[in-house]
């Protein structure tokens, strides 16, 4: 995977434009220069760069903007393909960007199924549209 793919899958060429110096830009410790969402953006860039066979993301866009989450759900999509991604979330936009939904409830696998399908369910749309 490229850089600059990487970077813009997980809108993190944003943030790296905004600094002087770009990502050459020092970043002090704890990352505290940055915003919540541009440290979940550069976390993402560097969990996507690690091209792991199978990676975990929880929640990986609660810091971003519905634009933004958009954008990074589709570069999941693009930079993970072939590769397998769980992605915990109720993330309409991260869920509409998975092949495959699974509902666990107390443990159990309740549904399963593409967004699409299962928002005909009432119980899955009060989960993901709340």
């Amino acid at each position: 995977v490229r850089l600059g793919q990487v970077l813009a899958a997980s809108a993190a060429d944003d943030v790296a434009a905004l600094r002087s110096g770009g990502l050459d830009a020092e970043v002090t410790a704890e990352g505290t220069t940055y915003s919540g969402g541009q440290r979940q953006r550069i976390a993402l860039a560097r969990a996507l760069a690690s091209g792991a066979p199978v990676l975990v993301l929880h929640d990986p866009t609660t810091a971003v903007d519905s634009v933004t989450e958009g954008r990074i759900a589709s570069g999941i999509r693009e930079v993970r393909d072939g590769l397998t991604t769980w992605l915990l979330t109720s993330s309409p936009a991260l869920l509409e960007a998975a092949d495959r939904v699974v509902v666990v409830r107390e443990g159990r696998v309740v549904a399963e199924g593409t967004h699409h399908a299962l928002m005909d369910d009432l119980a899955y749309q009060e989960l993901v549209l709340r």
